[in-house]
């Protein structure tokens, strides 16, 4: 499984984040959670929250003592279930509040699609699966510049950062974090750990 894969990549590199994935939640309960927000579960996403739950910050607060969150792909964490649906009602209204066009029309969809639905999250901004009908498509969506690379389903973007940890990432144990291997070298040459 990519999942698998991507956790074993972590592991390679010395990142705790395995002992930290919450168990997973039951297919029935995704499916009724993303019903809820008005979503068709596709089985890419029933999937991936049945085998795990997000990430459990708190456990990894208590452990590590002050430190970053927990860093799933790239810069971004897994959110669970419950944290998602939350937050996918957030962006939804700040969509509509928020996303206008050059004349003053608001046009939500440019910002938030309706039929995403955010699995991992970052500083500035999400990664979400399409949920609808068709395929699971994922989105990275940047806020200062809108949606940005789509990757053609869930298993495929989960690839894609399984080769991007092993080639591009390094665990700094000292700052319990990870970092691209530019940053961590940067930041020891400039006198960091």
């Amino acid at each position: 499984m990519a999942l698998d894969a991507l956790v074993e990549e972590h592991r390679r590199l010395g990142s705790p984040i395995g002992d930290y994935l919450r168990p997973g939640t039951p297919p029935a309960a995704v499916a009724a959670q993303l019903e809820g927000l008005g979503l068709t579960a596709p089985p890419e996403v029933v999937d991936l929250y049945g085998w795990a739950d997000g990430t459990d910050e708190l456990a990894w607060q208590a452990a590590a003592g002050p430190a970053p969150f927990l860093r799933f792909v790239g810069d971004a964490y897994f959110s669970t279930l419950d944290d998602a649906g939350r937050w996918c009602r957030s962006i939804r209204d700040l969509a509509s509040t928020v996303a206008y066009d050059s004349d003053g029309t608001l046009v939500p969809d440019e910002l938030w699609h309706p039929t995403w639905f955010p699995v991992l999250r970052q500083d500035r901004g999400e990664f979400a699966v399409a949920c609808s009908r068709g395929a699971a498509t994922v989105h990275s969506v940047v806020w200062e510049t809108g949606p940005g690379q789509a990757y053609p389903n869930l298993i495929e973007f989960i690839r894609n950062a399984a080769s991007e940890l092993r080639e591009h990432f390094v665990w700094l144990p000292d700052d319990k974090v990870l970092l691209r291997r530019e940053v961590a070298d940067l930041r020891q040459s400039l006198g960091g750990t």
